[in-house]
């Protein structure tokens, strides 16, 4: 049944033989601290992400942060790929 259920996905996936490498872990830093990952927002993104969190905060009467309004893009971005 692993093998069919294997099989099943490798199509729906468009996936090869070959499995996809697993990423590496990035290092931690000497004393335990986080590790942080990030990338730079250009700037006008970055000013209409706060105003659209502003016009939310508005709507909805709670602080809405850029953080929300990336992760619920996300969240859009892979509910509209997986069709779901």
């Amino acid at each position: 049944m692993k093998r069919a259920d294997d099989a099943a996905w490798r199509k729906a996936l468009g996936a090869g033989e070959t499995p996809t490498p697993k990423p590496t872990k990035p290092k931690r830093p000497a004393g335990g601290g986080r590790v942080q990952l990030g990338t730079t927002i250009p700037a006008e993104m970055l000013e209409e992400l706060h105003r659209l969190a502003a016009r939310l905060y508005l709507k909805r009467g709670r602080r809405v942060t850029i953080a929300d309004l990336v992760t619920e893009a996300l969240a859009d971005l892979l509910k509209k790929h997986s069709g779901r």
